[in-house]
């Protein structure tokens, strides 16, 4: 599982280019994510337990952050900026070549100041070849 989110952490972070301020920014908004699952094109009542999923989000610059659902306090308290969120299961099945998890992501996530954000993040199955994750 440490190899999926290291993966997803690498793919959603390829979507960013690093970059710099002169200023630290100590501006910050509220965030709160929804999780839903789609299985061939409509929204699955289960799994109804989000608790062992990961959430990851990663900021333009600076640390990528992640925890797991059953450890996040909504609303969370996030610095101003943009960002890309992406939730990921636990592995659903694996073979030989490839692992198999629920995995979405919304771009572009604008955290304002003093403002609550809410997104919902529709994730599908997806498969990550055993290659990339090593």
């Amino acid at each position: 599982m440490k190899r999926v989110l290291y993966l997803v952490s690498l793919l959603v972070a390829i979507f960013f280019s690093a970059c710099s301020s002169d200023e630290p920014n100590n501006d910050s908004g509220k965030l709160v994510v929804e999780l839903t699952v789609t299985e061939d094109d409509q929204i699955v009542d289960l799994p109804t337990d989000f608790s062992d999923y990961t959430i990851v989000i990663v900021p333009q610059s600076g640390w990528i952050y992640s925890a797991d659902v059953k450890d996040i306090v909504w609303p969370v308290d996030i610095s101003v900026g943009s960002y890309t969120v992406a939730a990921v299961s636990p592995t659903l099945e694996e073979n030989d070549n490839t692992t198999t998890c629920y995995y979405g992501e919304v771009n572009n996530v604008r955290i304002l100041k003093d403002e609550t954000t809410s997104i919902v993040i529709n994730m599908s199955r997806r498969e990550f070849p055993k290659s990339d994750l090593e």
